[in-house]
């Protein structure tokens, strides 16, 4: 008998689960999410049941429990080439001609790039300024040629993408895949499988929001065996079980009913030469009663430090030192290297390596896996992690990792998976006299690469470290949590530490960066002060344009800003030079002139918006003037060129920044709604609430799921979103008075539709201070003039049309004015 043959498990239960595979790959579903708890067998149950299974063509990949080193995308980009016609980069150089960095205003020629492999393709795939050129100048991101790759791809067979341990997904290729898996609902031969493990998703919100808002996603649940029936079946096939068949409970309760914790068990009986294996392979193994009991009287489990000797110990700290799994080749030529230098001589020889390899996969320690290289790896994420834990104080770990470390940087040439990374990551360990600013360029090389949540941990490390800061280094961290949604952290980075630069173009980035926090954080007149000393600084007009509509944008938003807000957008849209009606931030200010205009002259602005957005090959650009046009449309009831506007900003968005197609989606159901094609709405709002990441839009899409309810005569649903939306309006502190004036009045009509008059009054008097002068104020007073025996008078109030005075829904069409 082999020593694998003890921890070769059969296959028991899991006959639901069985099934739900089964119809699910037989379904027209496209999305299936695995979740258990560590161990419980989602990883053997998928190796089982799945990738044997000969109608659907399996992409397996099992992600590191190493965040850090993980690129989700990256990885599902390298392993669709091993089952498409063609690779990638001839895709790439079949269809287009060129690539346009819009921020950098610069092109280059794709043919310059045919020999350099993927890592250039790689390195733009999350930078949303980039776009692809055909030859007849359609543009397309690179998300959008990764989507049609696959559909090329798919264009013959059945593909199914299984992502084990997607728990450890990296933030910047989660954020795409939401958007790449959306597009392909519906696509019959195109199945995802993602295996979560329930412990680490708790910690993850974002994937929890894809898993359960996203994606129409079947959960399969796969729980530990709950009958202890399974475990005898399980030693049966393996042990004699004579001597040991009446503490099998014992066994089955001090593991939980888990098949991994069984596992532990019995690797801990192995490696104490607690089982006798036998030379027949037919013959089952013996296991010692007597230490089998003494472990169960322990109640342990796990390994010890003890369990090892010194060499194998040190192969452990080795392999953790990769991250859990690394090439053959490349492990035994580190822990050479490493024991040499450690130790002097030459006392060690692959041979040598070899045979502790050996015996630690024997002990299920260590599993041999990879096709064409042979890698070595931890046998199970929970093996892993127990080792980082037990060897996280290891005395010898820094001398290691200061060894660890000048290997990497001598080795060079050699191929290693994530060497940087791994290189910073030594350098920290052994507190190397250079860790900081290593690591300070590793992140920043991620920033410049934008691909800020890789950045993230790194910086964290340095501000906890006191490294001393430079103003621009104080930027690189301000703008890299700003960019990751930590604002609070961005502004403590950016105010917290002293500003030493006397640069006029650093100054004036710090000072703009300030700002743009400040207003995020509805801090508007920090915001503005902020602005006012970027613009002390300015050196250039495109900058100086670019500062004063961020200005008048936060004016906006403070009671008593308009007036000046609009001083700000004439002095500039009314005096446009020719060099101007060229520049983007120019472009940025004319797509929010219906907040002062509307009629020949909005439409005038937002024409040479357009132009100059098509002109610089800004695709997301172009998108917010349309869904901000839109709005100009709508209000003066040309509904179907509104939405017109709305559907080409949609259709945009939803190949450039997925997200943020929740704007022209809620825009476009409001069209349908004036029509009275309610049901029409739900679907885009539907997809809206699926695809938002914005809690504004994401009130107005409510609002209008909310009214379409009403109207459809589905109370429950209606009933649901009044309740969220009325908790909303009295538990959060909202400065922003159009959302009170939207929550309020849609809220009240609601409540008048179901009899409860003093319910829609009390919420329409949250919006009445603040209804004057706005389009608002005819539906607000007619409301109020029915409800309550204090009359406003309307007369002045806009109802030049129905957009002003329809009074069966408030009508909430939102512009995108992000900067």
């Amino acid at each position: 008998m082999d020593n694998r043959d003890i921890f070769n498990f059969d296959f028991v239960d899991r006959i639901k689960q069985q099934q739900t595979l089964m119809n699910f790959i037989t379904s027209s579903e496209n999305y299936l999410w695995i979740d258990g708890e560590s161990g419980v067998g989602k990883s053997f149950f998928i190796k089982k049941k799945l990738l044997t299974d000969a109608r659907f063509q399996p992409l397996y990949i099992n992600l590191s429990t190493e965040p850090e080193k993980n690129n989700c995308l990256n990885e599902i980009i390298q392993k669709l080439q091993e089952f498409s016609d063609a690779k990638l980069l001839n895709f790439i150089m079949e269809n287009y001609t060129s690539v346009w960095d819009v921020a950098k205003k610069s092109i280059f020629e794709l043919i310059k790039l045919k020999t350099q492999g993927l890592d250039w393709f790689f390195d733009i795939l999350y930078d949303s300024n980039v776009v692809f050129v055909s030859e007849s100048e359609e543009k397309s991101t690179s998300l959008k040629i990764v989507e049609s790759y696959i559909k090329k791809t798919i264009n013959s067979r059945n593909l199914c993408i299984v992502i084990d341990n997607f728990t450890y997904c990296d933030k910047k290729s989660l954020t795409l895949l939401s958007q790449l898996f959306y597009h392909y609902i519906g696509t019959s031969n195109f199945k995802v499988i993602l295996v979560t493990t329930s412990d680490v998703l708790k910690e993850r919100t974002d994937i929890q929001i894809l898993l359960t808002e996203q994606l129409p996603i079947r959960r399969m649940k796969i729980n530990s065996l709950d009958n202890v029936k399974y475990f005898y079946t399980i030693l049966d096939s393996v042990f004699e079980l004579d001597t040991i068949v009446d503490i099998i409970p014992d066994i089955f309760t001090l593991c939980s009913g888990n098949p991994e914790r069984l596992k532990s068990l019995i690797r801990k009986l192995y490696i104490n030469d607690g089982i006798y294996l036998p030379k027949s392979a037919y013959t089952r193994a013996k296991i010692d009663s007597g230490m089998l009991k003494k472990f169960l009287l322990e109640g342990t489990i796990e390994l010890s430090y003890a369990d090892f000797n010194e060499n194998e110990r040190f192969i452990i700290l080795v392999l953790l030192g990769f991250g859990g799994s690394a090439e053959l080749n490349v492990l035994q030529k580190c822990a050479i290297y490493i024991h040499d230098h450690l130790f002097g001589g030459n006392l060690w020889s692959p041979i040598v390596i070899n045979n502790l390899l050996q015996g630690l996969i024997a002990k299920n320690i260590f599993e041999n896996t990879g096709e064409i290289n042979q890698k070595i790896s931890f046998s199970h994420d929970k093996i892993f992690f127990g080792m980082q834990m037990l060897c996280e104080d290891d005395i010898t770990r820094p001398l290691i990792s200061h060894y660890f470390y000048d290997f990497l940087a001598e080795n060079t040439c050699t191929q290693i998976q994530d060497a940087d990374y791994l290189k910073i990551q030594h350098a920290f360990i052994a507190q190397t006299s250079f860790w900081r600013e290593e690591n300070y360029q590793y992140g920043y090389q991620k920033y410049f690469q934008k691909k800020f949540f890789d950045a993230v941990p790194i910086f964290k490390r340095i501000i906890k470290a006191n490294m001393p800061l430079t103003t621009e280094k104080i930027i690189v961290l301000g703008e890299t949590f700003y960019e990751t949604g930590d604002y609070l952290n961005a502004k403590i980075m950016l105010k917290n530490n002293a500003i030493d630069s006397k640069d006029d173009s650093t100054l004036c980035h710090y000072y703009i960066l300030l700002g743009k926090v400040e207003n995020i954080l509805m801090c508007k007149e920090e915001a503005i002060e902020a602005y006012d000393t970027a613009l002390k600084h300015v050196q250039d007009r495109e900058t100086q344009i670019l500062i004063l509509n961020l200005k008048h944008l936060a004016l906006l938003e403070t009671p008593t800003g308009k007036e000046k807000a609009k001083e700000i957008f004439d002095s500039i849209a009314l005096n446009l030079t020719d060099t101007e009606k060229n520049m983007l931030s120019v472009c940025y200010l004319l797509r929010n002139c219906n907040q002062f205009y509307t009629g020949t002259k909005a439409r005038k602005f937002f024409e040479l918006a357009l132009d100059i957005s098509m002109e610089q090959g800004s695709l997301v650009d172009e998108a917010y003037v349309h869904n901000n046009y839109g709005l100009e449309l709508f209000r003066t009831c040309h509904l179907n060129d509104a939405y017109e506007k709305f559907k080409i900003s949609y259709q945009i968005l939803s190949d450039t920044k997925f997200h943020e197609a929740s704007y022209p989606l809620n825009n476009m159901a409001v069209c349908e709604m004036f029509k009275g094609n309610y049901a029409q709405a739900v679907e885009y709002l539907t997809e809206g609430k699926y695809v938002n990441q914005s809690i504004y839009a994401g009130l107005a899409i409510k609002v209008h799921l909310m009214t379409c309810y009403r109207m459809l005569r589905n109370e429950e649903q209606c009933r649901k979103y009044m309740y969220q939306l009325e908790n909303y309006l009295n538990t959060q502190d909202i400065s922003d008075l159009n959302i009170i004036r939207k929550l309020s009045i849609n809220l009240c009509i609601s409540y008048l539709e179901y009899k409860e008059n003093t319910c829609a009054l009390e919420c329409l008097g949250k919006c009445i201070p603040y209804i004057t002068g706005t389009i608002s104020e005819y539906r607000g007073a007619i409301l109020n003039n029915q409800l309550s025996d204090t009359k406003i008078d309307y007369s002045k109030a806009m109802q030049s049309n129905i957009y002003y005075t329809r009074l069966d829904f408030e009508p909430w069409v939102i512009t995108l004015s992000h900067d």
